[in-house]
């Protein structure tokens, strides 16, 4: 016990031990008593203290008022003595730093500062003041300036690093809405973003930048965990980026060796997650490559090994099906997992049986549900959190309720912390559910799907991503227009088939900014969004490095171009008059199509084996007319879809110089073409039954006799040669339309070249003829010296064409594809080959190679109009793909063209140059061409092909599309 020859600042001392013991028998017993008298000890001690002059003593004064702060902050105190609690612990630590002098190291007055940021911080977490957060900030920046110039120990420095790590963390979150789902949808500004940066920066200090770096990835990725915001995920694996471009990193030298290679594996994490975001695969391999790297320094670690199965098992999920699929990665995911000891497992996430779930759910392999029973059976002797993986496996096997079903999904789909792909498939669950429920609730769920349709595909990923992720989407098109026909209007079922088709088109139309008023309103924003999409389409065509160096590990830098488009398109938004820019059309709009002819839309819908055909006869109209056929079950449709797949199969797939004779067909084991033909004219005739009849007859009920129609199909219809099924009498001229909006670009964007062009000099048509071919001259077309002749001879003489002409060995690609850029007319005789494993690389055969889809697609060819593809299978597309038209016709009109004639199939060699000749004699008026009346001209070529009575197979596949 203390007596009179006892020092004041002894007591003190004395007093302040007696105040931790309450506070720590506080926080054992809860017992406010002992919080009070800790409070009363606390102020004893510091009242000592003020009259002690010794500087040494003054270091007790910055711990004395961190524990009074740590006292008014705790639940049990009282407004008002915690306010008054922590003005006094700000008093003492301020009254310690007034002391300060020169003769006090940088040490104590960082301890100084260290006491006052966490006083101010703590009176934050209760009164919520700015001004006490920006006081934290700036203390902290302080301490770490000191902290820099010193070198503490490594403890001491992450002492200090964590405390003001959560003061910066919650500097940047005093700027955000503390709204979930507004703060998902809103970022913070630029300036904000500077200004913490500065702050930060300023707090780390230059000595060691990619230790800087990787911290201030982790303060964002801890952001990104909490607020599921993108932006704060990018924002992270840009400072991871950064972190790696160090050739020679420095660390501290008390650092673990590993840490380096827990730096990859953060960024791996992270490029998972922005896969899942926005599916760019690229994010997959770049994550690969970097926990490669780690393995080979750290191996058989099994965070290592279970990320790299996580990985490997979500690019085998999400792989499109068809003749590429492969099983490598699901064997590869599950050998990583076994490489884990047992023992190891514990405290893993057993991502693996929800993956297998999935695995079997998506592709209905038994195997996949047993081994993934398995495995979430395993889970539960680790963390019974997982009990729920088990309980849904367990519910699918048993095929619970469907109403619980669609509950889980519905929950599932309006979770804002899932994915929007994760939204989208679990919407789709959801609505297939609710419909075949005969709810209401499915107009929901489809809604969802169509405003998230989009943001899955990723504006400004590469082609092949796009193509991938749509096709590992459930398409919803066909139920959509069903339950809207149900349950809403036959105009909401057009516009939700119009969300489904092309959407590779729209994104390319929409990174153009064709067709917008943006220019003459916003001309700022305008030249913002212009350069924006520039550099998206440019990157767009960027592929991953798999070789090494840097590239390979931190890639490219779409997703920050992602990110800038998506607020420059939002704040465009924002201005008077532009709250629907770049959204999707409504039908008042999109019936703007039918102008010059009605336009047909068919889908199937799976759930309730109903076909639609939505006819829209003209721009007036409030409602499309729509057909049910009872004769047209989406069992007919099968059959049908079966039918077409066994002709196509059957057909010759290049451009053929003649028909091979009856004998040689015998010969070689196949069908005749007296059989094929006799097969394929009992199929059209079942396609006009079934489909084209039913809408002729509606169409001449509302006194559209003849003329020009717009067939628009959906899912298995794009299969179907609709043209081509009415008999010879038919009045009516058929084209198709890869989407109602795809046209009306179109039209608008032909407009502007013909105004261009009749204030410039002559159009330019280039004719590319490859009929020679010395190596192969089996493959040779002696007919492409003709049908150049006839062409030439047509469009030579009209003063407003310029030729240019391209033959056999100057056809290389680089020549064709310049000619392509430059001309408003092409026109293509070669051979065309359709590659049924990857669409995207289906080609024109030229001189020197081929001329690919995916090369096509990356040219904004939006000053082009028409192009005639006199070759073989250039308009047959993606049977996994049907509403994106992944075929060198749809690739033209993509690319800009308004009017594309193509093929389904092959074609005989003979028969392409009297159908040119019709096509462009139709399409010549003074001065120029008209490619409005390319149709036409198609339409009495193949005609006269059937009056002279060659078989089906060669004036089927002849094909218009567009204007």
């Amino acid at each position: 016990m203390a007596n009179d020859e006892t020092e004041v600042h002894d007591y003190a001392i004395y007093c302040r031990a007696l105040a931790r013991c309450y506070f720590s028998r506080y926080g054992m017993t809860a017992d406010a008593l002992d919080l009070v008298e800790a409070a009363e000890y606390s102020a004893t001690a510091y009242h000592l203290f003020a009259d002690v002059t010794d500087t040494d003593h003054n270091l007790l004064l910055p711990s004395l008022a961190q524990s009074r702060s740590s006292i008014s902050n705790q639940p049990l105190t009282s407004p008002p003595f915690a306010s008054s609690g922590f003005t006094a612990a700000i008093e003492w630590a301020m009254s310690a730093l007034r002391r300060a002098n020169d003769k006090t190291n940088i040490e104590t007055y960082a301890s100084y500062c260290q006491a006052l940021a966490h006083c101010h911080f703590s009176r934050y977490g209760i009164a919520k003041d700015p001004l006490d957060l920006e006081e934290a900030a700036e203390y902290s920046a302080t301490v770490y300036r000191l902290a820099d110039a010193t070198g503490l120990s490594l403890l001491d420095f992450v002492i200090h690093r964590t405390t003001t790590m959560d003061i910066l963390v919650a500097y940047l979150r005093s700027y955000r809405d503390e709204d979930r789902d507004a703060s998902f949808l809103s970022f913070p500004s630029i300036d904000v973003l500077e200004t913490l940066e500065t702050l930060i920066s300023s707090a780390f200090g230059p000595r060691d930048p990619y230790y800087w770096r990787v911290n201030l990835g982790g303060i964002f990725s801890d952001i990104y965990h909490n607020t599921r915001d993108p932006l704060q995920m990018q924002m992270a694996i840009t400072q991871h980026k950064k972190a790696f471009e160090w050739q020679v990193p420095i660390f501290h030298p008390e650092e673990h060796p590993n840490c380096r290679w827990v730096r990859h594996f953060q960024l791996a994490l992270l490029l998972l997650e922005r896969y899942k975001l926005f599916g760019d695969s690229s994010n997959l391999d770049i994550a690969i490559n970097n926990l490669h790297t780690v393995d080979a320094q750290m191996p058989s670690d099994p965070l290592v090994a279970s990320l790299l199965s996580t990985v490997f098992m979500t690019r085998f999920l999400d792989q499109p099906p068809g003749p590429r699929f492969s099983l490598e990665d699901k064997e590869r995911a599950i050998s990583c997992w076994q490489s884990i000891e047992p023992e190891h497992r514990m405290g893993f996430p057993h991502f693996l049986g929800m993956a297998l779930y999935q695995s079997y759910h998506q592709f209905g392999d038994q195997t996949d549900l047993t081994q993934a029973i398995q495995h979430l059976e395993e889970s539960l002797l680790y963390d019974l959190d997982h009990g729920i993986l088990l309980e849904l496996s367990s519910a699918y096997i048993l095929r619970s309720a469907e109403g619980d079903e669609e509950q889980k999904w519905k929950r599932k789909a309006n979770d804002s912390f899932q994915t929007p792909f994760d939204q989208y498939t679990s919407a789709q669950r959801q609505g297939t559910l609710a419909l075949k429920q005969g709810s209401p609730e499915c107009l929901k769920a489809f809604g969802c799907m169509a405003s998230l349709l989009l943001e899955i595909a990723g504006v400004g990923n590469r082609i092949d991503d796009v193509y991938r992720r749509l096709n590992g989407a459930p398409t919803f098109s066909g139920c959509a227009a069903a339950a809207a026909v149900r349950f809403a209007t036959a105009s909401l079922a057009v516009e939700w088939l119009e969300v489904g088709m092309s959407v590779t088109t729209r994104q390319i139309n929409q990174l153009r900014l064709d067709v917008c008023d943006l220019p003459i309103l916003y001309p700022d924003h305008f030249e913002t969004l212009q350069w924006l999409s520039g550099e998206l389409r440019r990157v767009s065509g960027e592929s991953v490095s798999t070789t090494g160096g840097l590239s390979s590990l931190v890639g490219t830098n779409r997703q920050d171009l992602q990110f800038a488009y998506k607020e420059c398109i939002e704040e465009i938004r924002r201005k008077p008059g532009m709250k629907n820019f770049l959204l999707p059309l409504s039908f008042s709009q999109l019936a703007e199509a039918a102008r010059y002819g009605p336009v047909i839309l068919l889908t199937c819908d799976h759930v309730t084996s109903t076909t639609y055909a939505f006819i829209i006869l003209n721009p007036s109209v409030d409602e499309p007319i729509t057909i049910t056929s009872p004769e047209a079950s989406r069992q007919d449709i099968a059959t049908l879809k079966t039918i077409s797949q066994l002709f196509r199969s059957l057909g010759v797939r290049n451009r053929s110089p003649e028909d091979e004779s009856e004998k040689q067909l015998e010969r070689a084991g196949r069908i005749s073409t007296k059989g094929r033909d006799q097969g394929l004219e009992a199929w059209l005739n079942e396609i006009w039954v079934r489909i084209v009849k039913p809408v002729f007859k509606e169409l001449e009920k509302n006194n559209f006799k003849s003329g020009r129609v717009w067939w628009c199909p959906t899912g298995w219809f794009t299969d179907f040669p609709l043209h081509a099924a009415a008999p010879l009498s038919c009045q009516y001229i058929s084209s198709y339309t890869y989407g109602l909006e795809v046209l009306l670009n179109a039209r608008a964007r032909l407009g502007e070249t013909s105004s261009e062009q009749s204030e410039s000099s002559r159009s330019r048509l280039s004719i590319v003829g490859i009929g020679e071919n010395p190596d192969h001259p089996h493959l040779a077309l002696p007919s492409v010296a003709r049908e150049v002749h006839n062409l030439s001879k047509v469009v030579g003489r009209n003063p407003g064409i310029a030729l240019h002409k391209l033959e056999n060995d100057e056809a290389s690609v680089k020549a064709v594809l310049s000619a392509i850029k430059s001309s408003q007319f092409v026109h293509l005789a070669c051979h065309g080959a359709q590659d049924v494993r990857e669409p995207l690389n289906s080609h024109l055969v030229l001189a020197d190679g081929g001329l690919e889809l995916r090369r096509i697609l990356e040219e904004d060819l939006s000053s082009a109009e028409f192009a005639f593809l006199s070759a073989c299978q250039t308009a047959a597309g993606d049977s996994w793909l049907p509403n994106e038209s992944v075929h060198l016709a749809g690739g033209f009109v993509a690319a800009g063209f308004k009017g594309v004639v193509g093929t389904l199939w092959r074609i005989a060699d003979e028969d392409a140059p009297e159908v040119v000749k019709e096509v462009y004699e139709a399409m010549e008026v003074e001065g120029g061409l008209d490619i409005t009346l390319a149709a036409e001209g198609l339409n009495r070529a193949v005609r006269k092909l059937r009056e002279s009575g060659v078989p089906a197979h060669r004036w089927v596949p002849f094909i218009h599309v567009g204007v």
